[in-house]
């Protein structure tokens, strides 16, 4: 039984260890690993998340099965379990309690980071079956990006 298209919900993290991008928002067709071996390293290193997603989709991509790739930001909104912009959001409410700004990580402060709809993904998972597209790779996120002191 072959699949009509298989659709695969990937992460914008790879654009982490891909070549450095021309443009933001960044647009799909940056997400293609630097040729320099040595810059590979570097970027594998530095997110393991965003290499093990980009080799899946490469696996995907060389497998010769009709494929459609979503890339997503940091998912918010229903059914979020992990509780990161929950904790941002009650910080900022009580903000006059704790006397404090939140506390960011100095590795974390100036990176810049995009967010996805949860209910968005599944929209676009059904528009991918409904319109029958096979073998494309999609940006699924809000069009500004953030910083996380920007964000707070």
């Amino acid at each position: 039984l072959e699949p009509e298209v298989y659709v695969f919900v990937s992460s914008a993290a790879v654009y982490d260890v891909s070549v450095e991008p021309e443009e933001v928002p960044v647009k799909e067709e940056a997400g293609v690993r630097p040729e320099d071996e040595a810059t590979r390293e570097i970027n594998n290193s530095q997110n393991d998340f965003g290499d093990k997603m980009l080799a899946a989709e490469e696996v995907l991509v060389a497998s010769g099965i009709p494929y459609v790739i979503l890339r997503c930001g940091d998912i918010i909104g229903p059914r979020d379990t992990t509780y990161r912009w929950w904790q941002y959001q009650v910080w900022s409410e009580h903000f006059p309690l704790i006397g404090a700004p939140y506390p960011i990580p100095n590795d974390l402060h100036d990176a810049r980071f995009s967010l996805t709809y949860g209910p968005d993904v599944a929209q676009a998972v059904l528009s991918v079956l409904k319109t029958g597209v096979q073998n494309k790779v999609y940006n699924i996120a809000l069009e500004k990006i953030f910083t996380l002191p920007h964000f707070l």
